[in-house]
């Protein structure tokens, strides 16, 4: 009797714990999600204006990791974590910014009126200095400074990069512009300008002994390149000896630099020398290494800077085609020009003269965003044409060829009436993909006379190249399907003809993009623990991942690392089920996704993610080959 009043006793305690435990549980994760939603105490510090790939943020060290999407706001004490492709850019209502670049985690703190960065780990750019030193409420903004074991450095006047290795105490600090002011914990004061570099530690600031500065590219802002040159880049710096043995690292990182045996260098002055490297459009990182040439031994080596080589392009020249005959019908002509703008033009330049040195100028406009002009009486004769454009951000160009036309007067012998040809293309159909060989697919039809189309003579060039190589069609019927020798852009014009051979109708030119059809974006999968994904102490896990628009199915590969082996499964919607008895907590695995499109592609590859199962599991270890995994159809 006593035994069983024992077990109830037991048992009741054990329900009460549950339920108390269950309430406090549910309140916290209710009071983090009212953070995450706004309802939120602490001082707001800032908000993320750009995301890419994957970032997260930790509030006040709570265990649970969430996504950071564009427009989050950032609170006192949380934490930026961004993966090995993500960087995201923290915005202050000042002005003031940084960029965290990819593999590197930063926490914010609100301190006496100062916003402190803690580097843990990877590295920043930092936009301290603004014109306008007060928050859009008219208050005088906080200064910005980066915490230290020596101190603290204030950047509030600088723009600066930060790199901070794993596990190590030392940071990495160049000042690119400004001055950034190193306060040590006794309140002394050391200065760094422009173009110093050093390293920050318990014992204060170490110098670069070395001044190294660099003139071209400008760290931290994007180049601009002409898309078709193949020109090499110029960069140039000052502050190392002429008789020094430089060598120029680059990679797609700051952890992957190799040296480019490519470069060529070159230094006619002492104070400045210069390499010639070939680099393309991307975000490269780079450095300097210094080495004595009499005994090969490594002198010195500067930071790693961060350079984003971005493509400019010249204005697409629609109308009047490259040595186009035009006839005049009034004399003297208006002349209508017509061009496309590039995406991120910010101005288009046309110019018009009478030869192709463009001495006998006629005329010189700038354009934001119109796409045509006319230029009002044109006499006979030839005439020349360019177009250029600016990019956002850059202070240089991108000129475009000269083409030329002709006028000429000819007998009124057109009909009054002529053909209207319309396109038939549909608003989606200005870039056309393809899965195995470049096609490109024309409609058309005729808006008046059909009755006197005898046959439809389509053009066809391929951007770039000489009017001469234009691939003449002519049809009977109003659509052409045809392969083009390659992806890129094209420009066609269709004329109708009748049957005394006669041009009675012409459309305008279009132009249409033909590439390659994209592969799938990875599925990403949904942890719910930040990047791991829990399994239960049976052994059985349910995986879901974000279900991508036009997938036919999916491949979930499984790997087990403690046995090296890996098996995939395809399942028809975003979620697998692994059995009870599955997994074992003496096994580590880790799980990945990706979609496979209606011609069978996968697509690109997605990273792995943890799968981890609870060590009070008692289930014995299974062998992967034993792994059944439910479909959830």
């Amino acid at each position: 009797m006593k035994s069983h009043f024992n077990r109830l006793s037991l048992a009741l305690f054990l329900s009460v714990f549950s339920f108390f435990g269950t309430y406090f549980w549910h309140k916290k994760a209710t009071e983090d999600l009212d953070r995450n939603l706004g309802n939120n105490s602490a001082p707001l510090i800032a908000q993320v204006s750009n995301v890419s790939n994957e970032v997260q943020k930790n509030q006040s060290n709570q265990l649970m990791w969430l996504k950071v999407n564009t427009g989050d706001q950032l609170y006192d004490g949380d934490s930026i974590q961004t993966s090995s492709r993500g960087e995201v850019r923290i915005q202050f209502d000042d002005g003031r910014y940084i960029d965290l670049e990819s593999d590197s985690l930063i926490k914010l703190e609100r301190l006496q009126g100062e916003i402190a960065l803690d580097l843990v780990e990877g590295s920043l750019f930092v936009k301290g200095a603004v014109e306008n030193s007060t928050t859009t409420n008219g208050e005088t903004s906080p200064n910005l400074v980066l915490a230290s074991s020596s101190g603290k450095v204030d950047l509030s006047k600088s723009s600066a990069s930060l790199t901070r290795d794993k596990n190590q105490t030392d940071v990495s600090l160049q000042v690119l512009e400004g001055k950034a002011n190193l306060v040590s914990k006794d309140g002394k004061v050391r200065e760094l300008s422009s173009g110093q570099a050093g390293k920050i530690n318990s014992s204060g600031l170490t110098d670069d002994e070395h001044t190294l500065k660099i003139i071209s590219p400008v760290p931290q802002k994007p180049l601009f390149i002409d898309a078709e040159a193949r020109r090499p880049l110029v960069f140039k710096w000052s502050g190392y000896p002429k008789d020094w043995k430089i060598k120029f690292f680059v990679g797609p990182s700051r952890k992957q630099l190799n040296e480019d045996n490519t470069v060529t260098f070159s230094g006619t002055q002492s104070l400045m020398q210069s390499a010639s490297v070939k680099l393309g459009v991307g975000t490269h990182y780079w450095k300097l290494v210094a080495h004595d040439p009499k005994t090969n031994r490594l002198i010195t080596q500067s930071p790693v800077f961060k350079t984003e080589i971005r493509a400019r392009y010249a204005p697409l020249m629609v109308f009047p085609a490259a040595d186009a005959l035009l006839p005049m019908r009034t004399f003297p002509m208006d002349m209508t020009f017509k061009w496309q703008k590039t995406e991120k033009s910010s101005k288009v330049i046309l110019e018009v003269g009478k030869d192709q040195n463009f001495a006998q100028k006629l005329i010189t406009r700038t354009f934001t965003s119109e796409e045509n002009f006319i230029l009002p009486n044109l006499n006979v004769g030839t005439y020349y044409w360019r177009m250029s454009s600016y990019s956002e951000g850059d202070d240089q160009p991108s000129i475009g060829k000269i083409q030329k036309f002709t006028l000429e007067k000819v007998g009124n012998t057109a009909p009054k009436n002529p053909v209207a040809v319309m396109w038939n293309l549909k608003p989606n159909q200005s870039t056309q993909y393809f899965v195995e060989k470049p096609t490109l697919e024309l409609s058309w039809a005729p808006k008046n006379r059909k009755e006197d189309v005898h046959l439809w003579k389509i053009k066809l060039l391929e951007e770039g190249t000489q009017p001469a190589v234009t691939t003449q069609f002519d049809v009977k019927d109003s659509q052409l399907k045809t392969p083009v020798a390659k992806p890129g852009r094209y420009t066609a014009s269709i004329e109708a003809v009748d049957k005394e051979g006669n041009v009675i109708g012409a459309s305008e030119t279009k132009t249409i993009a033909v590439a390659p059809l994209p592969l799938l974006n990875p599925p990403k999968l949904q942890p719910n623990n930040g990047s791991t994904i829990l399994a239960s102490p049976d052994g059985a896990a349910s995986i879901t991942w974000d279900a991508i628009r036009g997938a036919k199915e999916y491949v979930l590969t499984v790997q087990n690392l403690t046995e090296n082996k890996t098996k995939e499964f395809k399942v028809q919607k975003n979620q697998a089920v692994f059995k009870a008895q599955t997994l074992s907590p003496k096994n580590q695995y880790q799980v990945k996704v990706e979609a496979i499109d209606e011609y069978g592609r996968k697509s690109s590859s997605g990273e792995y993610i943890k799968l981890d199962v609870p060590q009070e599991s008692n289930i014995r270890a299974p062998k992967l080959k034993g792994i059944k995994i439910k479909s959830n159809e």
